[in-house]
């Protein structure tokens, strides 16, 4: 049934993007990058209180309980579900905003993060999951994403900021500690 939630939410999210994409001249992927580095915040105070730091435009980074925080800066990109979206209105009413790292060369390597917000706030999570050779958390989770920037044109041109805490279950039921931040402009 995780299985099924993954692609799921991975279908929806490529399925919005590239619907909404206008490509112009040759455009190849790039291969996604873990890297246990420590960032450099971007947004003062940000990283108090045990917060993963806000890090550089183009950046998602995420720590599973006390692991080593991992960083994506290749293959991220974020959507913007408004109200009476075509498609998604059933499930998000009020509008949403979908985080995520899609690396079409390592199907096995993904991050998404759903919260129920489109402008600046602290929201209720409504979904994360972190896929890896090695760790596999699921969609169902509890949490909140504080959005200190968050401006868009469209559902794919703007800007998301911030940074999120929550619990996510792994295919054991095992309860895992979550936080990251997300720094991405397109």
């Amino acid at each position: 049934m995780q299985k099924i939630y993954y692609n799921l939410f991975t279908g929806l999210f490529l399925i919005v993007t590239i619907s909404s994409c206008k490509l112009s001249g040759d455009v190849m992927p790039t291969k996604s990058k873990d890297t246990t580095a420590a960032l450099t915040g971007t947004d003062p105070g940000t990283g108090s209180n045990g917060e993963v730091p806000i890090g550089a435009v183009g950046t998602i980074s995420y720590q599973v309980d006390s692991s080593a925080v991992v960083t994506y800066n290749s293959n991220t990109a974020f959507v913007v579900f408004l109200p009476g979206d075509p498609g998604v209105s059933l499930l998000y009413p009020n509008g949403a905003t979908q985080i995520a790292m899609l690396n079409p060369n390592d199907l096995n390597t993904s991050f998404t993060l759903i919260f129920t917000g489109i402008t600046p706030g602290t929201y209720d999570i409504f979904a994360a999951s972190i896929n890896t050779p090695t760790l596999q958390l699921t969609a169902q989770a509890t949490g909140t994403v504080k959005a200190t920037i968050l401006t868009h044109s469209s559902n794919t041109k703007g800007t998301v900021q911030g940074t999120f805490s929550g619990d996510e279950l792994d295919g054991s039921f095992n309860t895992h500690h979550v936080k990251g931040s997300f720094n991405l402009k397109q």
